[in-house]
């Protein structure tokens, strides 16, 4: 009978109108003489408000339990959401230590292949352009920084940091080597000149201005074999580097070194670190997640 009468609101009205309608109707019937009637009407209303009362405790259980379920599955799905979250999730997964091992990898690759060509490029210690001195031993008699002038060296250009003149000019610093030429000397320098005999000439002349003394025929002679050569290491077979138009005091820092180091490594850091939060972010919806 319950299960027959267990079919929600519309149930429970009929319940309440036959309990009352039975138990009017069997006290009425009980008063008039017809005890069956009565006493049926009556055990009908007794069992109409029982299945209430039952309903009653069963509708308050389901709606504790109905309320427990939701709690548990939105607790689970939290938990799940959290433990999804998390960087140990992802260690349990055989793509993420994949991605995770490339990744390592190719960190240290390019932080060790950077190192590895500054060091190799720039060395330790470079030339500083404003600190390292030029001083001329003819004309001007002056001293500036390759810098000031806009002379560029190389520290390749030195032996030991120590600078050799006739390295310098057996090396191909034509150009260099004009520049600093036309900063020291006192007269209008022809830019387009050959540095070889420029220094040929002076080693037989000693820089002095009256050259009547010396024989021209010698000299224009000398020039002219120079002249014949096309190539720098052979030209300076013909001189004796026994004078300098000019002087290199070079000054070495580290300046260079660090700044590369420095810079180059901070931004592979950086571009490392952007990566990893970029991919946290993509695959587990936030830069920072929990381990």
């Amino acid at each position: 009978m319950s299960n027959f009468l267990d079919i929600g609101k519309t149930g429970t009205f009929a319940l309440w109108f036959w309990g009352i309608f039975g138990l009017f109707f069997g006290v009425l019937s009980l008063i008039e003489g017809s005890f069956a009637v009565g006493i049926f009407m009556i055990a009908t209303a007794i069992i109409a408000f029982y299945e209430l009362q039952k309903r009653k405790h069963t509708s308050k259980e389901r709606k504790e339990i109905d309320e427990m379920d939701q709690k548990f599955v939105k607790n689970l799905n939290e938990n799940m959401d959290k433990e999804d979250k998390t960087i140990s999730y992802l260690n349990s997964k055989v793509w993420y230590r994949f991605v995770k091992v490339v990744y390592i990898l190719s960190f240290i690759i390019i932080l060790l292949g950077y190192n590895l060509i500054i060091f190799t490029e720039t060395g330790l210690r470079n030339l500083d352009q404003n600190k390292t001195i030029i001083q001329c031993n003819v004309g001007t008699n002056e001293y500036f920084s390759p810098k000031s002038k806009n002379i560029n060296l190389d520290k390749n250009d030195f032996t030991n940091e120590t600078f050799n003149y006739e390295q310098f000019f057996r090396g191909n610093n034509d150009s260099e080597i004009r520049k600093i030429i036309k900063e020291c000397s006192t007269r209008p320098y022809e830019y387009n000149s050959d540095i070889f005999q420029d220094q040929r000439y002076y080693e037989i002349t000693r820089f002095k201005e009256n050259n009547n003394e010396y024989d021209n025929k010698y000299i224009n002679n000398e020039l002219r074999k120079i002249g014949r050569e096309f190539f720098n290491r052979e030209k300076a077979d013909y001189l004796d580097f026994s004078v300098n138009f000019f002087d290199i005091k070079p000054v070495f820092t580290y300046d260079s070194f660090v700044q590369y180091f420095v810079i180059g490594n901070i931004i592979i850091l950086l571009l490392f670190e952007s990566i990893k939060r970029i991919f946290y972010y993509i695959v587990l919806g936030t830069i920072k997640p929990k381990k």
